[in-house]
């Protein structure tokens, strides 16, 4: 059980930026607020980077939200959570190909990009000094993408389910699988 910043544990503003090699960047900034009964947070985040090698590109983005309500020792919440990222890299490059460029690729792209929201509403009522009643309710988005660029000279054949042939096939000399 994780309880998130909200703006009446934490108030003010923060930022932090910074950079790096290969143009790599990250920045932070978040900020909270009481005011009266009510109460506002934000944090954002965000990094990205280039790689060390061609088509090597990353980036993540975070967000997070919550208006809080308290009043007579009882808490509402709505906060909204969420995330996006671009994940690039490259396949395995042959030691030759590297040895002439470092930053080299032999297969490309190979991506992953995915994206989270996340709509919370939660409660806290103090129903008797001894009774307590909490509440969640939420709304939850997901969605990824994969982009794999490896090819090959590989295909499927009549050999049978499963087996991977390069060339033409020979029945008569069918090809030799290990585990």
């Amino acid at each position: 059980n994780m309880i998130m910043k909200n703006g009446f544990t934490w108030q003010g503003t923060e930022i932090s930026l910074q950079g790096g090699s290969d143009f790599t960047a990250q920045g932070t900034a978040q900020y909270g607020l009481k005011k009266g009964n009510w109460a506002y947070y934000a944090a954002l985040e965000g990094v990205t980077t280039n790689g060390y090698r061609y088509f090597g590109h990353s980036d993540v983005e975070r967000g997070y939200g919550d208006i809080g309500y308290r009043a007579e020792g009882n808490e509402v919440h709505l906060s909204f959570t969420g995330a996006a990222d671009g994940l690039g890299v490259a396949g395995t490059t042959p030691l030759e190909l590297v040895q002439q460029n470092p930053w080299a690729v032999f297969t490309t792209p190979q991506t992953t990009n995915t994206s989270d929201e996340m709509l919370t509403l939660s409660d806290v009522s103090h129903i008797t000094p001894t009774l307590t009643f909490n509440g969640n309710a939420y709304f939850r988005n997901y969605a990824q993408a994969h982009a794999d660029g490896n090819v090959s000279d590989f295909y499927h054949c009549a050999a049978g389910a499963g087996f991977l042939c390069n060339g033409d096939y020979d029945p008569a000399n069918p090809p030799v699988t290990t585990l």
